[in-house]
């Protein structure tokens, strides 16, 4: 009779679905990561096989073969891949932006409410603003708008902060909603006639002016 030897066989088989970490990035929304401004370049790692983890068999960006810690250039919205022997897979997506939020247009001045925005080809996620020299606020919507009041009568920084912390430069108007004040004048005088107006917040743009109650008034730029 023969005897055969018999030997322990060990399977392992992790079904669990792979992970990894990235590094100079910042989470947005589950499995999104975005690159973050401070630090730049992107990059992503897994754990090294043990009894704990998946056996990962394959890692891809954008369909390519990755690997592992290489830095993550490429602007606009990458699909990283890592999958198992057992079949298992995680998707992530990388947004890389290094493109600034762009400002609409303010005017110098106005009497009229302020509205402010920004365009981003990702997100807006803050909106900075004060009044003169005080400190900046920040509302998480892509716009805010300041209320044609007396009180908020100045001049009002703007700039915009993207998803991936790209800001925007500072544009400011200034708000006026107070008439220009007349000087006091003589009703008759045998003088020349000397008429200067003030204004505190945005200054006298133009004085117009005419001859008798019926005439066409002229204009004259201070």
């Amino acid at each position: 009779m023969s005897v055969r030897n018999k030997y322990p066989i060990n399977l392992r088989m992790n079904t669990a679905a792979p992970t990894g970490t990235f590094s100079n990035a910042k989470q947005i929304s589950t499995n999104t990561f975005c690159n973050d401004i401070t630090l730049y370049n992107p990059s992503f790692s897994w754990p090294n096989r043990n009894t704990n983890e998946p056996d990962i068999a394959a890692v891809t960006l954008n369909g390519q073969n990755y690997t592992k810690n290489s830095v993550i250039t490429a602007e606009g919205t990458n699909t990283l891949v890592i999958s198992t022997v057992a079949g298992k897979s995680t998707t992530y997506q990388i947004i890389i932006d290094y493109t600034v939020p762009t400002n609409t247009p303010l005017q110098t001045y106005t009497n009229q409410a302020i509205y402010y925005s920004a365009t981003d080809t990702n997100d807006i996620s803050k909106i900075y603003y004060r009044k003169g020299s005080g400190n900046y606020n920040y509302t998480t919507h892509s716009f805010y708008t300041v209320t044609a009041t007396e009180a908020n009568n100045g001049t009002w920084y703007f700039y915009a902060e993207d998803i991936a912390g790209n800001t925007s430069t500072a544009v400011n108007c200034t708000l006026d909603t107070v008439a220009p004040v007349n000087p006091s004048m003589s009703q008759y005088t045998n003088q020349d006639i000397r008429f200067n107006p003030s204004d505190a917040t945005s200054g006298v743009s133009a004085i117009y002016y005419r001859k008798g109650e019926d005439g066409n008034y002229s204009t004259t730029f201070d």
